[in-house]
């Protein structure tokens, strides 16, 4: 049997971000979770991801491989650039929440919107979505949308509100051919945020699991790759 340990931030996606990679995947896998929420939150507290945070990830990440871990996720994006960093020191597949879904958006979109609830995702999402339009020898332009409030409002235990906030945001959002929601906190607005602005919009969750499906698929013999 598989097994897949998921790092998170943010303690509403450990069930909903477990629920829905059975709903994919299968039944037959082992999957274990690791919050560690000092990470994100001193991050926003700092406006920096700190040496420590970035050694507190690896232990995380650690106690994930002494679990015999098959696959690896981080869920946070504001993590990515720490993950990206990790990933060619450890012997199993590194996953960031973002990778699937900033590649798609760098292959379908020109002009990018990329909505947010937390200011410190907007330079790892952009910055990864430009790495791998580099790579495509393209050249994409994006826009930031911070959702304002809505964190607050989720972490408040208001999800209606931080729904509402979101709405808002994406009735400003102009001149783009595709939406990213950049939190997976934000992925199931996606269909919503769609029909408001008639585009393309793109989440993390469902791209995220279906890597790892791919990942075991092959084993997990070949690490996950940046594009």
């Amino acid at each position: 049997m598989s097994h897949i340990t998921l790092i998170h931030t943010v303690r509403t996606l450990i069930d909903s971000f477990e629920r829905q990679m059975r709903e994919y995947i299968g039944s037959d896998i082992e999957i274990s979770h690791i919050l560690d929420e000092y990470l994100l939150a001193d991050t926003l507290a700092k406006g920096y991801f700190s040496d420590i945070n970035f050694k507190r990830l690896q232990n995380d990440i650690d106690n994930a491989l002494m679990a015999d871990s098959d696959v690896i996720v981080v869920t946070c994006s504001t993590l990515t650039p720490a993950v990206t960093r990790i990933r060619p020191t450890i012997s199993v597949p590194l996953v960031a929440i973002d990778d699937a879904m900033c590649q798609k958006a760098a292959l379908q979109g020109s002009n990018i919107a990329i909505m947010a609830t937390s200011e410190s995702t907007f330079g790892p999402t952009m910055d990864k979505i430009e790495q791998n339009a580099a790579g495509l020898n393209k050249h994409v332009t994006m826009q930031p949308y911070l959702c304002a409030g809505a964190r607050n409002a989720m972490a408040q235990g208001d999800a209606e509100l931080h729904d509402i906030l979101i709405v808002e945001t994406a009735k400003m959002i102009q001149d783009c051919d595709l939406i990213v929601l950049s939190q997976a906190s934000m992925a199931h607005m996606e269909h919503r945020v769609a029909s408001i602005c008639n585009r393309v919009v793109v989440s993390s969750p469902s791209l995220c699991i279906a890597e790892v499906q791919s990942l075991l698929d092959n084993d997990g013999s070949e690490k996950f790759q940046n594009g």
